[in-house]
Order: structure tokens, then sequence, then C-alpha cells
């Protein structure tokens, strides 16, 4: 049976509220003396959320990692995995997505490697 909808009462909502002005991070340092968390030498559970929301994606199914491919194997130290599992349940809340140990590993792995420069690199070649 079909649906008859009557489109003439529909009303359009705009939103015509004004967006905040940025406040700059310098202005917020110096009023209410905070500092920076995220650091471009070692990941913090921020960025790593963050992250894991940026590349987490749903078709559907469960959510997988944007851009990845083929699933490894590697060996792990049983203390770093526990790490990781505590990792993977403390951020599920703060996610739309619950991810998995293994997303959580991959992410972390994925920021080390692309925070390599090439002479870290080749210094660790050499020893």
């Amino acid at each position: 049976m079909a649906r008859i909808v009557d489109t003439s009462k529909i009303v359009r909502i705009r939103d015509t509220s004004n967006l905040g002005v940025k406040v700059p991070a310098d202005f917020i340092q110096n009023t209410f003396g905070a500092r920076p968390v995220a650091s471009t030498t070692r990941m913090d559970l921020l960025q790593l959320r963050d992250l894991m929301s940026e590349m987490l994606q749903s078709t559907g199914g469960r959510p997988s990692l944007s851009h990845s491919s083929d699933r490894v194997k590697l060996p792990k130290l049983e203390s770093d995995w526990a790490a990781i599992e505590e990792i993977s349940q403390r951020l599920a809340p703060q996610l739309v997505f619950k991810p998995s140990p293994a997303q959580v590993a991959a992410v972390m792995l994925h920021w080390a490697v692309s925070h390599m420069n090439e002479e870290d690199i080749k210094h660790a070649m050499k020893a």
C-alpha cells in the first residue's frame, strides 16, 4: 500500500547560529596556565583516540582501519599485549566504535613508523 506524504507543510530548518571564534592556543596557555598535551616524540591517549576515530571506518559490519591491507601475525610480549588490551578498553567508551586490541596495536605501529625520520632509521641500521 502506497503512502501519501503532504510535502507542502514541511518547513526547512536552517542553522543560523554563529560559529565561535577560534581561540589561539597561546591565549589559553597564558590565561589558564595550560600546557600542551600532545607530543611529537611520544603518543598519548588523546592522540591515539583521535587517530582511532580518524582511521576506523564502518562499511556496515565491524569497523576496520582505513587503508589497511593484509593481516599479519606478529610476535608479541604478553605484558605488551595486556597493556594494549587495557588501552583498547579505556578507549572504547570515548569512540563511536569499540576498537579491538589488534586495531589499537596497528594504529600505534602506524604512528611509531610515521614518526621515524630518515636519520633515526640510518642510525638504527648502523647499530
